[in-house]
C-alpha cells in the first residue's frame, strides 16, 4: 500500500514540475497527459477502499466520485495556471474518465453482482478506456499516415490531420469551399493581435532527399503573409529572428501557388546552415492583425 500512495505522490507532482514542452512529440505528450486517468484511478480506488463507505447506498457514493472527480480535476487546473501552467478541460475530462474507471474495476471487484451486471461493467470500463486513449490512437494513427503519404507533408484528407497544427489566435477547420486539389483544403481565421499564426509542427523531418517545397494559398483579395521555417538548432540559439528561414509572400486574390528552393531554406540562418535533415517547424503568420482575415491552405509537400 506504501508502494500506491507513494506512485499517487509522485503523480502529483508531476502536475506541477517537468513534463513536455512545446517541441515535443505529441505521442509523448498524449502519454503524459494519460497521467491524469491513472492519478484518479488510484485515488477513486484508495478511496472506495474506506470500509465506512459501505454504509451509503450506491448512487450516493458514484455521485460522491463524479462530483469530487470534476472538483478536484477543475482545482488542479487552476493551481495550473498560479505555476505558469495552462488550464486544459481536456486534463479534467481525463480525470473524471480515470475516476468512472477506477470506480467500476473496484465495484466489480467487491460487489455481489448477477452476470449480467458484470458482463455491463465491463463494457463501460471497455468504452471508458478506449474514450481515454482516443487523443493518443488518433495521434498514433496519423503519424502512421503522415509517413506512408510523405513527401506529402498536408494535403488535409486523412481524418485526424489537424492535429498535425498548432495555433495561436487562429482557428482552422478543414473546408470545401475553396479546393486546389483533392477534396479538402484547410480554411484558417487569423484573429486580431499583435501576432497571429498557424504552425505545422508534426511531419516527416529529413527532407534531404528533396529541392523544393510547395504549397497553395487562397485569398479574396490581395495581402501579404510571412512564412517562418527553422530546424532543431534555432530552438537551441533561443529562436533568434536571422537563425532561421524567413519570407514574406506577396499574395494576390485568388490561388496562389509558392515554391521555394530548400538551397534557399539551407542558407537562410546567419553563420550557419540549417540542418535540413531535422526541420521542426513551418509556419505561416501574421502581424497586427485588426479584423478576421481567411486565408486557404492546400497541397504542401516536397518536390
Amino acid at each position: 500500500m506504501k508502494t500506491i500512495y507513494l506512485f499517487i505522490f509522485v503523480l502529483i507532482v508531476l502536475l506541477f514540475v517537468g513534463g513536455p514542452g512545446y517541441e515535443s512529440h505529441r505521442i509523448v505528450t498524449n502519454i503524459w497527459d494519460y497521467g491524469h486517468v491513472v492519478l484518479f484511478f488510484g485515488l477513486t480506488s484508495i478511496f472506495l477502499s474506506f470500509k465506512p463507505l459501505n454504509n451509503f447506498k450506491e448512487i450516493y457514493i458514484f455521485l460522491t466520485i463524479l462530483s469530487l472527480s470534476l472538483f478536484l480535476g477543475l482545482l488542479i487546473e487552476i493551481i495550473q495556471l498560479l505555476v505558469e501552467r495552462s488550464f486544459d478541460l481536456f486534463d479534467v475530462l481525463n480525470d473524471v474518465y480515470g475516476a468512472m474507471i477506477g470506480y467500476l474495476i473496484s465495484r466489480y471487484r467487491t460487489l455481489i453482482l448477477s452476470v449480467f451486471q458484470k458482463r455491463i461493467i465491463i463494457l463501460l470500463t471497455v468504452f471508458l478506456v478506449v474514450l481515454s486513449l482516443s487523443s493518443l490512437i488518433k495521434v498514433i494513427f496519423d503519424e502512421y499516415y503522415m509517413r506512408l503519404e510523405f513527401p506529402v507533408l498536408a494535403d488535409f484528407e486523412s481524418p485526424f490531420e489537424l492535429t498535425r497544427w498548432d495555433t495561436h489566435l487562429t482557428s482552422l477547420k478543414k473546408s470545401k469551399i475553396h479546393v486546389k486539389n483533392h477534396q479538402y483544403s484547410i480554411r484558417a481565421i487569423f484573429y486580431p493581435g499583435e501576432f497571429s499564426d498557424i504552425t505545422l509542427q508534426h511531419f516527416v523531418r529529413d527532407w534531404s532527399n528533396y529541392k523544393k517545397i510547395v504549397f497553395s494559398l487562397y485569398v479574396e483579395k490581395q495581402r501579404t503573409i510571412e512564412l517562418k521555417i527553422y530546424d532543431e538548432a534555432h530552438i537551441k540559439n533561443d529562436y533568434r529572428y536571422n537563425d532561421r528561414f524567413n519570407k514574406v509572400i506577396v499574395l494576390q486574390s485568388g490561388w496562389n501557388d509558392i515554391s521555394l528552393p530548400l538551397s534557399e531554406i539551407i542558407n537562410a540562418p546567419e553563420n550557419r546552415k540549417m540542418n535540413i535533415t531535422n526541420i521542426k517547424s513551418f509556419s505561416l503568420f501574421l502581424t497586427g492583425v485588426t479584423k478576421p482575415v481567411y486565408l486557404f491552405l492546400d497541397s504542401l509537400m516536397l518536390k
